[in-house]
């Protein structure tokens, strides 16, 4: 019995990644992502919430707006959580370890007015780039996750383009 207990220990220690980056800079990736992870998590909730109580003439191309952003996000979320397993992390999974990491708020499930939700939107793009860039900084020498991050940055910049051309109208 005891040998297969010690089995049973041993299949359950994770065997660490070995990808020639270390100390620091993963420990930095790590924390950075995880914290990159939490915003996305709050920015995706929070543009559901936009894409379900978006009311008014422009209720179509904003409710598509909306679906195409948080769907941008979702792509994020399971790739920067994906990046944190790959480089040895575990990466957070409750909103409780979201909401205690986020750097952005939350928004109450109302309706609002439409250039509210743009408003409150580009900022927290504006603000996931941001900290796409300063993060890209911190992990210099993890190739992996500055690509990541680099294609993050691209399409978030583009999202909040496209959402900021529809403050002018």
């Amino acid at each position: 019995m005891k040998k297969f207990e010690a089995f049973i220990d041993f299949i359950r220690e994770e065997v660490e990644p070995n990808l020639g980056i270390y100390g620091e800079v993963t420990d930095k990736a790590k924390h950075g992502l995880s914290k990159l992870l939490a915003d996305l998590h709050v920015a995706f909730i929070k543009v559901h919430n936009f894409h379900w109580n978006v009311i008014g003439q422009f209720f179509g191309p904003l409710h598509a707006l909306f679906d195409s952003v948080y769907g941008h996000l979702g792509e994020h979320i399971d790739k920067v959580a994906e990046r944190i397993r790959a480089i040895g992390g575990v990466a957070p999974g409750s909103m409780k370890e979201y909401l205690e990491m986020a750097t952005l708020t939350e928004e109450r499930g109302e309706s609002r007015p439409t250039h509210e939700m743009l408003f409150k939107l580009v900022a927290d793009l504006e603000h996931l780039s941001s900290a796409g860039r300063e993060l890209i900084e911190e992990v210099d020498g993890d190739e992996g996750t500055m690509n990541l991050l680099a294609d993050f940055v691209e399409q978030i910049d583009k999202d909040a383009w496209v959402t900021r051309t529809h403050l002018n109208t």
